[in-house]
């Protein structure tokens, strides 16, 4: 049974943290995946207790059978570890870059109108390729 903690704010609960212990490593360490579940706002509490408990036997199973396949052929973790380190630079640009460093209300609207005619031309050169091979 996986690990279900609640996360409070301001006394309410807003998300669930589940908790799956997958086995120990060679060198003894236990191998640990978490995610957090965010509570739709329509539910009641206890709905949302009873919803948690549910979606979190859910996960636990299917993490449980992905750490299987994993074990069984090692090719699949390198296909994901290359897949997670690649991030692609029209996106990051677009979507991460530009709103923290340019629309974060230090520059003008000017300067902000200018940063986003450059950014989307030079993303629009670079789009499908990774961050990683520029």
């Amino acid at each position: 049974m996986a690990n279900v903690t609640p996360n409070l704010k301001d006394g309410k609960v807003v998300s669930y943290k589940f908790k799956c212990y997958l086995g120990r490593e060679q060198s003894g360490k236990q191998i640990v995946r978490c995610i957090t579940w965010q509570v739709p706002k329509e539910l009641t509490p206890s709905k949302a207790e009873k919803m948690a408990e549910r979606v979190a036997t859910e996960w636990e199973k299917a993490t449980k059978d992905e750490y299987e396949k994993d074990l069984k052929s090692p090719e699949r973790v390198k296909e994901r570890e290359i897949a997670k380190s690649w991030t692609d630079f029209a996106d990051f640009a677009l979507d991460t870059w530009f709103p923290l460093c340019i629309c974060d209300g230090d520059h003008k609207p000017k300067t902000v109108d200018f940063y986003r005619h450059i950014t989307n031309k030079i993303a629009e050169y670079f789009k499908g390729k990774a961050i990683q091979q520029i």
